[in-house]
């Protein structure tokens, strides 16, 4: 099982997919949909909450990481939320070179059109038929 396991999570990893346990048990999510949403659910959809994380605590000290991926990830999201609220501000150049007449402003709104689809990309995480095999 778990030779299977691992080689179902490397074949999806290779397709842009991660192989989640959930308390419905495995499940399959784009990864790029899974890290592009809000942190909160990011963070349970991994089952990496800090509260969540310290009521499975053992005597195994690996909670200590799991823990800290957590706070981890909160500061990596609110860094990139730093960067898009730059990115607002890039917007809103553009728009006023666009204003002005700038040339090839048509490429950088494309650019930026492409970004906001991508960025807006929701999560779906699939529930596996077997209940038990990605």
């Amino acid at each position: 099982m778990a030779k299977k396991l691992y080689d179902r999570i490397i074949e999806e990893s290779k397709k842009g997919n991660v192989i989640l346990a959930t308390s419905e048990g495995l499940g399959l999510a784009n990864l790029k949909a899974l890290a592009n949403q809000p942190v909160e659910g990011l963070l349970y959809d991994l089952n990496r909450t800090e509260a969540g994380t310290l009521a499975l605590m053992e005597d195994d000290p690996k909670w200590v990481n799991d823990y800290a991926v957590a706070q981890v990830i909160r500061e990596l999201k609110r860094q990139l939320e730093e960067r898009r609220f730059s990115l607002d501000d890039v917007l809103t150049l553009i728009q006023h070179a666009d204003n002005s007449g700038c040339p090839d402003i048509e490429w950088y709104k494309e650019v930026v059109e492409r970004f906001e689809k991508d960025r807006h990309t929701g999560i779906q995480i699939t529930k596996n038929q077997n209940n038990d095999r990605p």
